[in-house]
């Protein structure tokens, strides 16, 4: 099996100011071409320090990636560190140059000298022209193993991928059959772990499982990864349908379907929508379902009431309960989803109320302390959360809860109609 080391090159991703996420990206999308990526570097922008990452990958593994350090200033060295660790000069690559040209000129811009560092590669490489940028990417053998430097913009990087690099290794490189079956849950990690763990302890070889977990949710993913095609089609098969058959309380959907999407679906599918009333998510809420692809079918809007007095002035909770029960309470939750139901005319509503922190808790009521309110055909119900002290970490779990109590009444009170 062919394996590959990346090595994702810039300053800005050890001090943290640039999130790797070129690493997460290009790790899925070589799984899923059957390759085995063994391990990932990080460099700074220094030509020692790739020359010294390039011995000890190209002495270990078959396939080197690199990432990063090919624009036009004076800290892009990816280009010249190859240059120099092959022995050769860098030359300006020719279609990149003219394509680029014509980009500048039809905004009547200069060319300029630094733009050469930026389209250069080393003699005797190939240059791959960037379908969504000007940097070209670079394939080289050296000592007999390939080496491919793409640009470190993620949509760069991704275009580049997809035009050259993956096509190149589907035509050159042995690879094993993969396959994954991904379930997405909301569950605690041990729960499901101890849940699944007759089907752990029976995995056949060329078979694994493994936990993601994210706020409030989990991916569980089921890989299979064999050097003979179809000598595990069956047991893959029964693994998958004994998992369905143990995570199915906690499922929402297979694939990497969101849960605000398996939300919007099971909502459409029923001819409901549904409004929300947030004050301790801020807005996060409303956000993620106004992200979702199609959510005009089933999302009216909502309201931010983040003070008392908006709660009593957009949707008519009582000033009285505010002061008697307090603004982070069952009953107040509950007035609030009756109130945007009411405000929004949708038969569904969601409420949020809590104290999301650092500060503002009380010892009846700590931080972390919610109420999810849920406003039906059949009734308003709230839902009580006990989170933890980090204020951004709050509103998103408190977001995803109630995502999660909205779609688990939907799945027990509102049967799909037939032919759904």
């Amino acid at each position: 099996m062919t394996k590959v080391e990346l090595l994702t090159i810039g300053d800005e991703l050890l001090i943290g100011r640039t999130v790797n996420t070129n690493a997460s990206w290009l790790g899925a999308r070589l799984a899923e071409a059957g390759l085995q990526l063994g391990r990932i570097s990080t460099l700074a922008d220094v030509p020692a320090d790739i020359h010294r990452a390039l011995d000890r990958a190209l002495a270990e593994y078959d396939l080197v990636i690199l990432t990063g350090g090919l624009g036009p200033t004076r800290d892009d060295y990816t280009a010249q560190a190859l240059a120099d660790y092959v022995g050769q000069p860098l030359e300006v690559h020719a279609p990149s140059e003219a394509r680029f040209r014509s980009f500048l000129a039809e905004r009547n811009r200069p060319y300029t000298a630094n733009h050469n560092q930026m389209l250069s590669i080393p003699r005797g490489s190939v240059g791959l022209v960037n379908p969504a940028g000007a940097a070209p990417g670079i394939r080289m053998m050296v000592g007999g193993k390939a080496v491919f430097a793409l640009p470190g913009v993620p949509h760069e990087m991704k275009a580049l991928y997809e035009a050259e690099l993956l096509p190149w290794l589907q035509q050159h490189v042995p690879r094993a059959e993969v396959r994954y079956e991904n379930w997405r849950l909301v569950v605690a990690e041990s729960e499901l772990a101890n849940r699944l763990a007759e089907v752990e302890d029976a995995l056949a070889p060329g078979l694994s499982l493994a936990y993601n977990p994210g706020l409030g949710m989990l991916d569980l993913r089921l890989g299979m990864r064999t050097e003979e095609p179809g000598s595990l089609d069956a047991v893959f098969a029964d693994t998958v349908q004994a998992i369905d058959a143990r995570v199915q309380p906690w499922c929402f959907a297979r694939g990497n379907t969101s849960l605000s999407e398996a939300v919007g679906r099971a909502l459409q599918v029923r001819g409901l929508t549904l409004s929300v009333a947030e004050s301790c998510t801020a807005g996060t809420l409303a956000r993620t379902l106004a992200e979702t692809p199609g959510s005009s079918a089933w999302y009216q809007g909502g309201v931010l009431t983040y003070s008392n007095e908006l709660k009593t002035k957009l949707i008519g909770v009582p000033a009285e309960l505010l002061a008697t029960a307090g603004a982070v309470s069952s009953e107040v939750a509950t007035a609030m989803a009756a109130g945007v139901a009411g405000l929004c005319h949708t038969p569904l509503a969601i409420s949020t109320t809590g104290i999301a922190g650092p500060d503002g808790g009380t010892p009846d009521k700590p931080v972390g302390t919610v109420w999810v309110g849920l406003h039906t055909p059949l009734g308003t119900t709230t839902h009580l959360l006990r989170l933890e002290k980090d204020r951004l970490r709050n509103m998103q779990r408190a977001s995803t809860a109630a995502c999660w109590i909205l779609y688990g009444w939907l799945r027990q009170n509102m049967p799909l109609p037939a032919n759904s």
